[in-house]
């Protein structure tokens, strides 16, 4: 008998078909003997579309959680099956719940009574190790301990948070690069391939530099396999910073040359080149690119040591290529002043001009996130939305603005430091309202601490040229990581 397996993202298909590290693990439960996995959608209701079974038909419960609001939802996918929520009121005749994603390794503290195991990083390398001891495992019990045992697997009944596990990141050269058939809403009408993970550049404010380093590429070959595999003309090419790959310019004439159509997430500001732009002309409508503010005081503060010169000549040479243009933005890092405020007004108003049409903003209000070096500044909700109403009137003329909702921020910024306590909260009032964001806890599990010494090393690293030419990394002693 087949081990089933229920692979369950928090959110529409539209969002979760489009998550490259969902359908990998999908794709390696399937290739697992002695099991099979279905996929499961939720928004208010469950959507199998592999199967007609209902959540407690499945031996294991596998969720993929990208972001920490999507919390949430797991206490109500579980009760909807009529599962106890907490781990220990579960016998071992109810499904084995297992959480992994991206969320789990910023902080699993809030939903870690939920869960059985959590895998902390890439899944690829530690999930074969966690379904081996599953399948051959009998008393539940004692299967827990095993699953203790394994890297970067956390078993909260068995551990607090000092002892969690530290974040795995995989190096295994046979896998080829997470894809996927459908780019969900985002990327419509295209496959998605996955070229690298990791960041070289060490944004303060961001934890994908700190948390996945160091930064790993596949090469072009095994690229056009994941490509093939999707069996879509259009592809979008997806990375933390997809002009970084070391061989990106060979990689997009050899997909031109087999008649793809490319286009890729969002682009480094100052990482613009002719020659790439022109790679994508046939597949990419919309250049996106992330200055982060107006401000080169701020913006150099944040390790993104970039001008706005040089951020408008990148703009200038996009409207030769590109239909749209948009630009991501942060309200509220900290030190921002209301004259900074201005200055992001003032080049998103050059950039429209420069553009030469209307472009689109998407602001999001600054978090301070654990594992980066500005996890203990502050959160200031009445000072972000002052922030950005003023901007909003500012650009309203010259730019569409889309932001995220304060509600979701705020809710963001409490999951990030909380603890264990907060899901009997969650469980009382989903929109944890009552609760204070002023009162965060020591998670304990840190990796990265930082003092101001520490941080303008990141800086002044993240902004010299790699030392062996490889421009894929921040240390002296680097190198090329591949898969």
């Amino acid at each position: 008998m087949k081990l089933r397996v229920a692979l369950i993202y928090p959110a529409p298909y539209e969002i979760g078909i489009a998550n490259l590290g969902f359908n990998s693990v999908f794709r390696l439960i399937n290739s697992t003997e002695g099991f099979i996995c279905d996929r499961i959608f939720y928004n208010g209701k469950i959507n199998n579309i592999d199967s007609n079974r209902g959540i407690k038909e499945y031996h294991i419960l596998a969720f993929s959680i990208s972001f920490l609001t999507d919390y949430l939802k797991i206490p109500e996918i579980i009760n909807s099956a009529g599962i106890p929520v907490f781990s220990t009121a579960r016998e071992e005749f109810f499904p084995l719940v297992i959480g992994g994603g991206n969320a789990f390794s910023l902080n699993p503290e809030p939903v870690a009574d939920i869960f059985d195991a959590i895998i902390i990083g890439d899944a690829e390398g530690i999930i074969e190790k966690v379904l081996f001891e599953i399948k051959n495992g009998k008393d539940k019990w004692k299967l827990l301990e095993k699953l203790n045992e394994i890297p970067s697997t956390y078993v909260p009944s068995l551990n607090t948070p000092r002892s969690r596990k530290s974040v795995f990141k995989n190096r295994n050269g046979n896998l080829l690069p997470a894809w996927s058939e459908d780019g969900g809403n985002v990327f419509k009408d295209a496959g998605l391939v996955e070229i690298g993970r990791g960041c070289r550049w060490k944004c303060s404010f961001c934890p994908i530099g700190f948390l996945h380093a160091p930064p790993r590429f596949y090469d072009v070959d095994t690229i056009i396999q994941s490509v093939r595999k999707t069996k879509k003309q259009r592809i979008g090419l997806i990375a933390p910073v997809v002009p970084d790959h070391p061989s990106i310019k060979e990689l997009l004439k050899e997909l031109k040359k087999e008649g793809y159509r490319i286009t890729t997430s969002s682009w480094r500001a100052d990482l613009y080149d002719p020659e790439l732009f022109e790679l994508l002309k046939d597949g990419q409508k919309t250049l996106t690119i992330a200055p982060e503010t107006g401000s080169e005081r701020l913006r150099k503060k944040i390790g993104k040591d970039i001008t706005n010169e040089k951020i408008l000549e990148g703009v200038n040479l996009a409207k030769k290529i590109f239909k749209n243009l948009k630009a991501y933005f942060i309200i509220g890092l900290p030190g921002e002043k209301d004259e900074d405020i201005k200055e992001t007004a003032e080049l998103c108003r050059e950039m429209s001009k420069t553009f030469e049409k209307k472009i689109t903003l998407s602001i999001n209000p600054f978090v301070p996130l654990p594992h980066t070096p500005l996890m203990n500044e502050n959160f200031s909700e009445k000072e972000i939305l002052r922030k950005m109403e003023f901007l909003r009137k500012e650009v309203q003329k010259f730019a569409t603005f889309k932001s995220k909702s304060i509600a979701e921020t705020r809710l963001e910024f409490i999951l990030a430091w909380s603890g264990r306590e907060i899901l009997r909260e969650i469980l009382k009032d989903p929109a944890l309202k009552k609760v204070k964001t002023g009162e965060r806890i020591d998670l304990g599990f840190i990796e990265h601490p930082f003092n101001q010494r520490s941080l303008r090393s990141i800086i002044e690293k993240g902004n010299k040229p790699c030392p062996t030419g490889c421009n894929s990394c921040l240390f002296t002693s680097c190198k090329i990581f591949r898969y």
